[in-house]
């Protein structure tokens, strides 16, 4: 009791952004059970005991009466000036803490020109004014700190050559600069080059990337399952005989499922589409592995499964690249141009 009792003096001696002032002002003796931010405290002004939260605290000593609690009387006017002062001091430091709006170049109209006010037909059609909105606020997500994507830097390629060399060796200065253990998929333009590189990367890295994440996304595509697919080379096993994979998939699991019943119930689950059994021995299933999409495939035969489907979706549905937009970007640029550029919405 004693050093519960010197931990809680401790904590109500000490001022931080999280806890307001005026809890220095009282000795914390014991939380209330089942009252959120209450407290037995004793007021070290004038050695009386109440409980209640902050709020009763600031009313006590302050001396504002008909509230419900008695004031100090050994409050003095000077003893109430400090207090309002850390209390306004403690404000401001929580309005300067608070996450601000970043404004970007374009919307302070500085250094840039405007777009005309009349706008082509074509340009209505394909929502051009709505689209640079919209790339504003993308482009404010990666600008501003959170918990979304973080914009870490660009690079000056300028007077560079981009070969597959080049930019094999740009993924490899970032990959090691974020840390291999959380780069998950890298995203690139569909140039031939950038697919070479990339190619070049998953030769050279596969050791460093083969973490957890990638191992469980493997572990789900169905297709590894196959007889068609295994018996291919004779080299590929199943993703549940890999003991490498195996291993990093067994910590995917734990860490995605701290509880022990929904742990043991997709061991469970996994085991079944393993050795297709339960749901997964279904004929038309089976049939369906080696042609199938396997985020279809997840979508008409993982129901009986609820934990494994749900992370199939959100592994197997990631896109490998930006090229199926890479394209239809191309096609709009080549369609709105300059010369092109009477053209009305029919014959777009």
């Amino acid at each position: 009791m004693a050093s519960q009792e010197q931990e809680t003096q401790s904590q109500g001696s000490s001022s931080t952004i999280d806890q307001p002032p005026l809890w220095d002002y009282v000795t914390k003796l014991e939380k209330l059970v089942g009252a959120e931010g209450c407290w037995k405290f004793k007021c070290n002004l004038c050695s009386e005991t109440r409980q209640g939260s902050y709020s009763r605290v600031r009313t006590r000593l302050f001396g504002i009466k008909g509230t419900g609690i008695s004031i100090c009387k050994k409050a003095t006017t000077t003893d109430k000036v400090n207090m309002k002062r850390l209390e306004d001091a403690y404000k401001q430091k929580k309005v300067e803490s608070q996450e601000k709006e970043v404004e970007l170049p374009c919307e302070a109209d500085i250094g840039f020109k405007k777009r005309k006010g009349i706008s082509t037909p074509i340009e209505r059609a394909f929502g051009v004014e709505i689209r640079d909105q919209l790339d504003q606020e993308i482009a404010r997500t990666f600008y501003t700190r959170g918990n979304g994507p973080l914009f870490l830097k660009a690079l000056n390629c300028f007077e560079e050559v981009k070969d597959r060399f080049y930019i094999a060796e740009l993924m490899k200065e970032f990959i090691n600069e974020i840390g291999h253990q959380i780069v998950v998929q890298i995203i690139t333009d569909n140039a031939a080059n950038c697919k070479v590189a990339g190619e070049i990367i998953e030769m050279a890295r596969w050791a460093k990337n083969n973490t957890p994440l990638h191992c469980l996304a493997n572990s789900l595509h169905p297709r590894y399952y196959s007889d068609a697919w295994l018996l291919e080379d004779s080299t590929r096993c199943a993703p549940h005989r890999d003991g490498e994979i195996s291993q990093e998939r067994m910590k995917c699991f734990r860490r995605l499922f701290p509880n022990d019943d929904e742990y043991n119930k997709v061991l469970d689950e996994y085991v079944m589409l393993s050795i297709k059994s339960g749901p997964f021995e279904d004929l038309t299933s089976i049939s369906k592995i080696p042609t199938m999409e396997p985020k279809n495939w997840w979508v008409n035969f993982g129901a009986q499964t609820p934990f494994l489907q749900t992370l199939a979706f959100g592994l197997l549905g990631q896109p490998s690249s930006s090229s199926c937009a890479e394209r239809n970007w191309s096609t709009y640029a080549f369609i709105h141009s300059l010369k092109m550029n009477k053209l009305t919405t029919s014959r777009a």
